[in-house]
């Protein structure tokens, strides 16, 4: 038992700061699925299960600091790509190697037809040869909220994702972002 606890904590991922600084995120692509489950108001009062599923594209590009800005690219409902309305990220706390990332995700459709979701997300890094080899971001605590013409839903969002090289990224993805 001692031996199996020992060789565990000999492969647990050290969160020790890396070659790599937090500014190094600047340019980074992450493919992201975004899952969410909750449920919607309707007319009569009742309750109905919501269950959503979505693919995207998320850029990040370094503001300074501790601030980012993104860019939120999706496949929508029709199949088309699109960006959301309102994308901000923030470092809350950690370094390069793990780190804890504050985001939060708003898009407008109309007036009275919006969603937005916030995140705690977990980021991982590795790095190879002092450059940032991947990266993954994962899903700590998140809230989600849509109304439109049909009422109210309370979601529970979560988004997972890892880094993805700018070729991999589709056209219509990269004409949006730039």
């Amino acid at each position: 038992m001692f031996f199996v606890l020992t060789a565990f904590m000999g492969t647990a991922q050290s969160s020790e700061p890396s070659g790599l600084e937090i500014s190094d995120l600047d340019g980074t692509w992450f493919k992201v699925k975004t899952k969410s489950k909750g449920f919607c108001e309707l007319e009569d009062g009742s309750l109905d299960k919501e269950k959503h599923n979505e693919k995207g594209y998320l850029y990040i590009s370094y503001e300074g600091g501790d601030s980012f800005s993104g860019v939120y690219v999706y496949l929508d409902d029709e199949k088309v790509w699109r960006e959301a309305s309102e994308m901000e990220l923030q470092l809350e706390i950690g370094n390069m190697k793990k780190a804890i990332l504050e985001a939060y995700i708003y898009d407008e459709f109309s007036d009275d037809d919006y969603v937005y979701s916030e995140f705690t997300l977990s980021l991982t890094t590795k790095e190879k040869k002092g450059e940032l080899k991947n990266a993954k971001l994962t899903t700590l605590n998140s809230y989600g909220y849509e109304e439109d013409e049909d009422g109210e839903c309370y979601l529970t969002p979560k988004l997972s994702g890892k880094t993805v090289k700018e070729e991999k990224v589709p056209e219509d993805v990269l004409s949006i972002v730039f």
